[in-house]
């Protein structure tokens, strides 16, 4: 072997190896592969919040309790709408709630606004807490805000993870690429 051709399969190699560690978020939570993941175990939403997840850990808390603490890559905000009339959530890099069986409580990090076709209208609402409960028509969860409670949103439409408006808010090759590394620059 040539050292050329040792030195670009070294390099392969490398970047494979980046690709690998990159691919997904470091974790301080024996058991949990991803932040989806313990939402799930407790029975609450997997697709509450985004999934650009630099780090996260869990600390035991009360019982089965845990402090969930999540990273993210940069502040993320997410515009969902519904017939013009929606929401605007912002996450900020550092997060933390005590989650329980169907319950986010001490929520730190997250604020909401009030969207019509897009606007911000009202005032900036900070996430306190959220409690996953059976409705009529299937389970809902409800978030409680320093402004306030909000409306039942169906579980069925927080499956998944929701990706940044702001695609400077994280580095672009995480955006776009979905946490791989781009082998050409």
């Amino acid at each position: 072997m040539s050292p050329k051709t040792a030195t670009i399969s070294l390099s392969l190699s490398l970047a494979l190896l980046l690709t690998i560690t990159l691919s997904s978020a470091t974790t301080d939570c024996p058991g949990f592969d991803s932040v989806s993941d313990v939402l799930r175990h407790y029975d609450i939403p997997p697709g509450l919040f985004p999934d650009y997840v630099k780090h996260f850990r869990c600390d035991p808390d009360k019982g089965d309790s845990l402090l969930l603490s999540i990273q993210l890559y940069g502040v993320c905000s997410v515009t969902r709408s519904l017939l013009g009339v929606g929401n605007r959530v912002v996450c900020q890099p550092q997060m933390s709630a005590i989650i329980s069986y169907r319950q986010l409580t001490n929520i730190n990090g997250v604020t909401v606004t009030l969207t019509v076709n897009g606007n911000p209208v009202g005032d900036l609402m900070t996430v306190t807490d959220a409690t996953v409960f059976n409705a009529f028509l299937g389970n809902c969860l409800k978030f409680n805000s320093d402004k306030g409670k909000s409306p039942c949103f169906p579980v069925d439409l927080i499956q998944v993870p929701p990706k940044c408006d702001n695609s400077n808010a994280i580095p672009n090759w995480v955006y776009n690429y979905g946490r791989l590394l781009p082998l050409v620059a």
